[in-house]
């Protein structure tokens, strides 16, 4: 039996003994005696802390491991479109799709596998109470009693994989400038970039007994083109966008008024990614769950993006945007992949509601708990765009922080390489910082 099918086994075992001891009605928190799992068989942050039985995923260990050792690592595999189908029980859908469309230059470097996730022990203290006591609400598109960590490290629904996704750690904010590449066909490349400030409220520990239900505040200013320069988005972004939608507001120079932006969310498209990219799959889903019906499919092990510090590396050493940007794809001998273990949920439209993806396909990170990997199908069913993230090793927070996304639009043959940054970890800004009367103050133009 291979290690994917065990690790499925066991995941439905515990899904099982879960569902009986805890009624469906309830729609999340599990009893004390499951979330005991926490840090004994399963990592404090809800993975499998085993590795498989091949040994290609090793044990988590509590011990960070140090960059300069995983920098070290040398590729182990080599897939190309001569041998991905040996390969296949190990590769997503959309993978498979990128070796057919591109068989003469995709590939995937394979790397030894390096769980470096890790986080602060308060996070994991939160996370152990998250599991008894964090419950989804308003059917799921809300969450509530979860503050400052995993809410569901134990989950036994799709949606619960999803907010995990959503309020996963990656610091309490950050400061950094945040480049969007969008890559042509014929080479071209044009760029966007943005001046960013972001608090992530629901890892602000000072708010453990008065947190407003606010997961944090995005800030942005676009800086180039020139034609751009001087634009403002701001976002207020709640825990229940059902019942309270996210807040927006844009201030265009030419317009000089701040301006309330109710279409930044869902299938609207990203002025940034020059409309290749939509609001919800920025880093690769956000926003309300509202308009899907999510099915949680299980656990399997996948070639997935990991400690991919090179690829994000690589502009700050001297390589060249067209190197690392050619045409169909970004260049494959930057990128790591590694064999991880994830989470597969699968969003299907909702009988009523408008998208411009009628269905998507989520591969989640056991450890980070960032979905690493989806795919969105258009209204016939065929799969449109294949995305892929890029998970970089930030030994100062710690664990694994995503610092790009790879976006491939399969009719087209563009792709957008959104949210590519050197993250500078802060430890966030002032709600006064995040209102709208700062945002005019802010407006230069």
């Amino acid at each position: 039996m291979s290690g994917q099918h065990s690790t499925k086994h066991h995941l439905m075992a515990t899904l099982l003994a879960t569902s009986i001891a805890l009624p469906l009605c309830a729609q999340a928190a599990v009893p004390p005696e499951v979330a005991a799992q926490l840090g004994a068989n399963l990592t404090p942050f809800g993975a499998e802390g085993s590795g498989n039985k091949s040994g290609t995923i090793p044990a988590w260990s509590p011990e960070p491991m140090s960059l300069d050792q995983v920098m070290q690592d040398q590729p182990r595999l080599a897939i190309s479109s001569t041998n991905y189908r040996q390969h296949a029980d190990q590769l997503s859908a959309g993978m498979k799709a990128m070796f057919e469309k591109y068989p003469d230059s995709f590939k995937m470097n394979v790397y030894p596998t390096r769980r470096t996730h890790h986080m602060p022990q308060w996070i994991y203290d939160n996370t152990l109470k998250n599991a008894t006591e964090a419950i989804l609400v308003d059917g799921g598109n809300g969450v509530d009693n979860a503050f400052g960590g995993v809410p569901f490290p134990i989950p036994q629904q799709g949606e619960e994989v999803i907010w995990n996704h959503v309020l996963r750690w990656r610091g309490l904010g950050h400061e950094s400038d945040v480049a969007t590449y969008t890559v042509y066909p014929n080479g071209n490349i044009t760029e966007t970039s943005n001046s960013v400030v972001e608090t992530v409220s629901y890892y602000d520990r000072s708010l453990k007994d008065n947190f407003n239900g606010m997961v944090g505040y995005y800030y942005q200013e676009t800086t180039a083109p020139s034609r751009r320069s001087g634009e403002l988005l701001l976002i207020h972004e709640p825990l229940n966008q059902a019942a309270e939608p996210r807040n927006a507001w844009q201030y265009i120079p030419g317009q000089r008024r701040v301006r309330r932006a109710p279409t930044v969310a869902y299938d609207t498209p990203v002025p940034t990614a020059n409309g290749i990219n939509v609001y919800d799959e920025v880093y690769q889903f956000n926003g309300a769950l509202d308009r899907y019906d999510w099915q949680l499919v299980g656990k399997q092990e996948l070639y997935i993006p990991y400690n991919d510090n090179r690829f994000i590396n690589a502009l700050s050493e001297g390589v060249a945007p067209s190197a690392l940007f050619p045409a169909n794809h970004p260049n494959p001998d930057y990128k790591r992949w590694e064999l991880h273990r994830v989470w597969v949920v699968e969003a299907n439209l909702t009988e009523g509601q408008r998208h411009a993806y009628a269905k998507r396909r989520f591969y989640v990170d056991e450890d980070s708990w960032q979905i690493v990997m989806s795919e969105s199908y258009d209204g016939r069913g065929d799969l449109w765009k294949v995305n892929y993230a890029s998970p970089y090793y930030h030994g100062e927070l710690p664990g694994v922080a995503v610092a790009g996304h790879i976006h491939q639009d399969l009719l087209s043959g563009n792709y957008v390489v959104d949210q590519y940054v050197h993250h500078n970890f802060t430890a966030g800004r002032s709600d006064e910082f995040y209102s709208p009367q700062n945002m005019r103050r802010q407006a230069r133009r």
